[in-house]
C-alpha cells in the first residue's frame, strides 16, 4: 500500500492513537448533534474538515500521495456528483435548496479526503476501531435513554410527531434503526477478528443491545438491514465458524431482550418505565453470556478451524442455492400479498401495538418512489435540480403528507439530478 503521510504515519506508538481518538470523537460530535441532520451543523463540520485540510497542506503536515484505483474512483464520483449538482442552479427551481445540497456534497467529499490522506497502512484499524467504538457508543446510549427520559432533553420527535418510536440521539427513528443496524454488522465483525480477548467480548456484547435498538424504533428496514450485515460479514469472513457462533450467540441475546421488551409495553411504547427493571436485568445477563461466548471461542482457538478450498466452495454453492429457493419460494407465496400491502397507503391500524408495523408492508414508500420515478421519466437527463423533490412531491399531489425527501438516495437523486447524477453517485 502507497505510504501515508508523515503526520500520523511516522510515529507508530502514537499515530493509531491519535487516529482512533480522532475519528471517534468526529463521529460521536457528528451523531450527538442530532445526526448533524440540522443544516448548520453539518455545514459547520464540513468547513471544519476543509479549512484543516488546508491549514495542513499550507503547513506542509499533509502531503500528496499516489492513491489506488478504487480511492480514486470514488474521489471522481464525488467530484463529479458535486459538480453536476452545481450545475444544476442553471434549472433548479431553488437556488437556496440547491445551494444547500452542493455544501452537504462538498462537505461528504472532504471528509473521504481527509480519510484517504490522514489514514496510512498503520492506522487505518485504529480508525476504523474508532468508528466502531463511536456507533457503539451512540447505540448503548439510545437504549439507555428509553429508560431514562431525560437522558437527550425534550424529544423534539415525540413532541412534534407523537412518535413512539425509539429516535434519539440522531432525531429520527430510520436513522437511528440503520445506525443500528451497522453497529450490529461492524461489532459482529470485531468480535470474531479482534486479537484481545476483552475487544472481541465487548464488540459481541454490543451486539444484542443493537438488536433492541433496531427493534425499539420499530424500522422495517432496519431489521432487514440488520440481517443482510450479518450475512455480509460472514461472506466476508475469514474466521466463519467463529462468526456463526457469534451471531448465533447474539441473536439470542437480541431476541431475549427483545422478548422483555415485549412484556413491558410502557417500555417498549415510550410511554413509561413500569417493567424497565426486569428489562434491565435480562439485558445485563445477555451481554454478560454473549461477552463469555466471545472469549470462549477465542480461547477453544475456533478461529483456527477453517474449511478446505473445495468444502468451501460447496458450501457457499449450497447457501446460494437455498437463498435462491427460498427467495423464489417466498416470492410466489407472499410475494403478490407483500406488493398489495406495499401499494396501499393510509391503512387504519388494527392493532396498537407499534411492532404490528414489522409484519405488513403498508405505508407510503410506493407513492413516494412513483413520484421520484415519474419526475425522472419527464427529466431523464438532467433532472429537476438537487434538493427540490419536495417541490415535485408537492406538485403530483399524490398525499398531503410533507414530504422534503424521496426516502430513497437512488431514486432522489434520478429525480433531481438524473442519469448523469445517478451514475456519479454509484
Amino acid at each position: 500500500m502507497p505510504q501515508g503521510p508523515h503526520l500520523v504515519d511516522s510515529d507508530t506508538r502514537w499515530g493509531p492513537a491519535l487516529t482512533f481518538a480522532a475519528v471517534a470523537a468526529f463521529v460521536l460530535v457528528l451523531a450527538l448533534n442530532g445526526g448533524s441532520y440540522d443544516i448548520v451543523v453539518r455545514q459547520q463540520a464540513g468547513l471544519v474538515v476543509w479549512w484543516l485540510l488546508l491549514l495542513g497542506v499550507v503547513a506542509g503536515v499533509i502531503r500528496g500521495r499516489t492513491l489506488p484505483l478504487d480511492a480514486r474512483l470514488v474521489l471522481g464520483g464525488l467530484g463529479v456528483l458535486a459538480v453536476w449538482t452545481a450545475i444544476s442552479f442553471g434549472w433548479t427551481s431553488s437556488d437556496e435548496r440547491t445551494l444547500t445540497e452542493v455544501a452537504r456534497v462538498v462537505a461528504h467529499l472532504g471528509f473521504v479526503v481527509a480519510a484517504l490522506l490522514l489514514i496510512g497502512p498503520r492506522t487505518w484499524p485504529a480508525a476504523v476501531a474508532g468508528v466502531a467504538f463511536a456507533m457503539a457508543a451512540v447505540t448503548v446510549l439510545a437504549f439507555a435513554g428509553r429508560f431514562s427520559e431525560g437522558l437527550f432533553g425534550t424529544s423534539a420527535v415525540a413532541v412534534n410527531f407523537g412518535a413512539l418510536r425509539l429516535s434519539e440521539p440522531l432525531n429520527y427513528w430510520n436513522a437511528l434503526g440503520a445506525w443500528a443496524g451497522m453497529t450490529s454488522a461492524l461489532c459482529l465483525a470485531w468480535s470474531a477478528h479482534a486479537t484481545r480477548t476483552a475487544v472481541r467480548g465487548l464488540s459481541l456484547a454490543v451486539v444484542p443491545v443493537a438488536i433492541a435498538v433496531s427493534y425499539l424504533t420499530y424500522s422495517r428496514a432496519s431489521l432487514g438491514g440488520t440481517v443482510l450485515g450479518i450475512v455480509v460479514v460472514l461472506a466476508l469472513s475469514s474466521h466463519r465458524w467463529t462468526l456463526i457462533v457469534h451471531s448465533l450467540a447474539a441473536l439470542t441475546g437480541g431476541a431475549a431482550i427483545v422478548l422483555a421488551l415485549r412484556g413491558a409495553p410502557e417500555l417498549a411504547d415510550g410511554v413509561g418505565n413500569d417493567g424497565a427493571a426486569g428489562v434491565l436485568v435480562v439485558a445485563a445477563a445477555a451481554v454478560l453470556v454473549v461477552a463469555v461466548v466471545a472469549a470462549a471461542t477465542g480461547r477453544a482457538g475456533l478461529d483456527r478451524r477453517h474449511l478446505g478450498p473445495v468444502a468451501a466452495r460447496r458450501f457457499g454453492v449450497a447457501l446460494a442455492v437455498c437463498g435462491l429457493l427460498g427467495g423464489a419460494a417466498g416470492a410466489v407465496l407472499v410475494g403478490p400479498d407483500a406488493w398489495r400491502q406495499f401499494k396501499e397507503q393510509g391503512v387504519p391500524a388494527t392493532s396498537t401495538d407499534p411492532a404490528a408495523r414489522l409484519t405488513n408492508l403498508n405505508g407510503s414508500r410506493y407513492e413516494v418512489w412513483a413520484t421520484a420515478v415519474d419526475v425522472f421519466g419527464d427529466h431523464p437527463v438532467k433532472g429537476v435540480g438537487a434538493g427540490t423533490f419536495e417541490y415535485s412531491w408537492n406538485a403530483a399531489q399524490r398525499d398531503d403528507e410533507f414530504l422534503r425527501d424521496a426516502h430513497s438516495l437512488y431514486l432522489e437523486v434520478l429525480a433531481e439530478l438524473g442519469i448523469v447524477g445517478f451514475l456519479a453517485l454509484l
